[in-house]
Order: structure tokens, then sequence, then C-alpha cells
């Protein structure tokens, strides 16, 4: 008999127990709207203060005009520098080695990078650039830093005014253009590293709901501002609020409906067909109707709606 008693009550008090794990803490928002239709619900004021959520649509379209003023990022190569300045110093330039050597590291001193990023990575509206040397990442203006055709240029330019020698010849002749590279290099996993971590430089609030504010009222027709501001409200109350009472009284709630629901199902079992807790049946029975349960219980922590697509009418069978 006591057998009989306990593989009865083992199995219910197993449902009971994973009802109550599953049921909801937190309150669900107890209002339903569309954008388009009508506010048939009381006129609803702010409980509380909570920011107003940029929508997917704003946050995607904010993202895609922030992407053109991504500041890059460059590491400054000590060797490329001291590599150039050594093969200028072999080089036969006469009285000018000297000079050149000079130019060429005052040049190298500020910065080269290749003429192609300074058009396509640089972010028009700041022009400015950040330079990764000795450790640290330092902004400089865009105009401080040569191009590699600029670099040229400058070396020619500078180099002109101090000599009657054909400066452009000799500096061809002797390869001095060509020892002239980039000694800033491009480093783009940094540059979208950071701007990734700064959020694209956009915040994902667009305003502010004061408590005791106005957010619709009753009959209103929904629209789309209405719908940002109650997605808003509803984020902040499922996620921060919930419940605004005692959050035992939850838990005791979930215990007594839990409780409710196995009991009946008790007694359902015990004067409609009671040779089922002496039956194979009865265990199956269990099974489906927990089944069923964490089926429902799931699906409403993922989306409600989608409860309407659990075959209750299976578990009939």
């Amino acid at each position: 008999m006591k057998r009989d008693v306990v593989a009865r009550i083992v199995p219910l008090a197993v449902i009971f127990l994973v009802l109550v794990f599953l049921m909801p803490k937190n309150s669900k928002f107890p209002y339903d709207y569309r954008k388009g239709r009508e506010w048939k619900y009381e006129t609803l004021f702010a409980q509380f203060d909570f920011p107003i959520y940029k929508t997917d649509e704003q946050i995607r379209e904010e993202r895609n005009s922030s992407s053109g003023s991504v500041i890059p990022y460059y590491r400054y190569s000590e060797e490329t520098s001291a590599k150039a300045i050594s093969s200028i110093e072999r080089l036969p330039l006469g009285r000018l080695r000297n000079v050149v050597m000079s130019e060429v590291r005052s040049i190298y001193d500020k910065g080269v990078m290749e003429d192609s990023e300074r058009r396509h990575d640089m972010a028009a509206e700041s022009e400015v650039i950040y330079v990764q040397k000795d450790k640290r990442a330092v902004k400089y203006p865009a105009s401080e830093v040569y191009t590699l055709s600029g670099a040229r240029n400058k070396l020619l330019s500078d180099l002109s005014g101090m000599t009657d020698v054909n400066v452009d010849s000799l500096l061809r002749r002797n390869g001095v253009y060509e020892l002239i590279v980039p000694n800033l290099i491009y480093d783009q996993q940094t540059t979208e590293l950071v701007h990734e971590e700064s959020g694209g430089g956009f915040s994902p609030t667009s305003g502010y709901v004061t408590a005791g504010q106005l957010i619709v009222s009753e009959g209103e027709i929904v629209t789309a501002e209405i719908e940002q501001m109650l997605d808003s409200y509803k984020r902040e109350f499922e996620a921060n609020v919930g419940y605004l009472g005692p959050p035992v009284l939850i838990i005791l709630g979930n215990i007594v409906i839990a409780a409710a629901l196995v009991v009946l199902l008790y007694f359902v079992v015990r004067f409609a067909c009671r040779e089922l807790f002496s039956d194979s049946r009865y265990p199956y029975l269990l099974l489906v109707y927990l089944l069923f349960a964490v089926l429902t219980l799931l699906l409403l922590r993922a989306n409600e709606r989608l409860v309407y697509a659990v075959p209750y009418t299976l578990s009939a069978l």
C-alpha cells in the first residue's frame, strides 16, 4: 500500500518542482499593441524613468553613416626609417649626402603613408589618424603626415633651394626616390576593434521619458513614435522592473499555481479513471503532461505568440 502511494506521489512531486523552476520570475508586459492600431487600454503614463531606445533600422542607418568616419590606426615602423637612411648613407651623393640624410630623417619623423590610403581610409570629416609609436597611440592631423608622393616632392623642393646641382637628376640616378617607402603601416585589426568597442560613435538611445509623462492615450492610434516609446517602456519593464511588489510573492504565486495544476491532475485521474494508478499508462500520462507543460513554459519565455503552435489536442491521444 505504501509503495503504491509513493509511486503515485513522487512523479507528481517531480512535475511540481519542474513547473515551479520553469515558471517566470518576472511579470510580463501587460499590454498588447500594434503600430497603426488603436490603443484599446486605459491612458498609459510612465511609472518610472526610462530611455527611448532607437529601433534596429535607426541603429543600422547610423552605423552605415558612421562607417565613413572611422579614424584609421597606423603602426610607425622604426625599422623602415633606419633601413632607408642606412642605404642613403652608402650612396655617392658627395657633399649632399648629409643634407639628404637629414631631410629624409625629418620626413620619416613625421611619417609617410601610401597615396591610396590617404584617399581611401581617412575620415573626410575629421582628417586625423592615430599613429602607434613607442607603445602609444597619438592622434595627428592628416596634414602633418606625408603621402609617398608628397614625401618625395618635399625632399626635392627642400634640396633644390640649397644647391645649383640638378637635384632631381641626382636623386633619380642614385635611386633615392625608390628608397623612400611608407613607414606608417595601416593596422586594420586595431582600427576595426576600436571602432566596434566605441559603438561606432553613436548612442543607442534617442531621448528620455520621465515618470508621470504621458505615453499613449486611450483610443489613440499607435504611431511609429508611440510604438518606439512603448517598446522602450516594455524593455525596461521586463528587464529591470517587472512586478513592483515583493519578489517572494511571485515565487509563492508560482508555487500555488504549480500545486493547483498537479493536484488537479491527481484528482482527475483519481475520480475519472482510478485504475490508471496501477496501470503502465500512468507514467505515460504524466510524461505527456510534463512534456506539454515544459514546452509551453519555454515558448512563453521566447515569444508568447508561439504558444498557439503547440498541438495540445495531441495530448488527448
